[in-house]
């Protein structure tokens, strides 16, 4: 018991110390990685998530025609949910999450309305037919 409290300790001395220059709380959606992508909104665009998500975006999905940044984050697994400090709920009751992910827009450091629809498709183990996208 006492080296399973030690090791638990360590584990944490080690996370911590690890964190000298920036205080960031472990239940923080600072802990979910973010991505960029830059692509052409005149042509139909594909990204690829690092988690394995797929987004399809149409050509014309924003206004103008200057290149667009996609900044995106992904997490999937309940312990990735847990460590970003997200919890899902509806009418005050908690819900199982099948993952999320935050996909948004910008040209020139401004964000983007999208006019079009994004197609997605987020990886998963099993398929739950009571869950539905909220």
């Amino acid at each position: 018991m006492k080296k399973a409290s030690f090791l638990i300790g360590l584990f944490f001395l080690f996370l911590f110390a690890c964190n000298r220059e920036k205080k960031q709380s472990f239940l923080s959606t600072d802990n979910i990685r973010m991505q960029i992508f830059n692509i052409d909104p005149t042509k139909e665009n594909r990204i690829t998530g690092a988690r394995g998500g797929i987004f399809t975006i149409p050509a014309g999905a924003f206004e103008g025609s200057g290149a667009v940044t996609i900044e995106l984050k992904e997490v999937y697994a309940p312990i990735e949910i847990l460590a970003a400090g997200l919890r899902t709920e509806s009418n005050g009751e908690l819900l199982e999450s099948g993952g999320m992910f935050f996909l948004n827009a910008k040209r020139d450091g401004k964000d983007l309305v999208l006019k079009k629809e994004i197609n997605g498709s987020i990886p998963s183990d099993y398929i739950n037919d009571s869950m539905k996208l909220f």
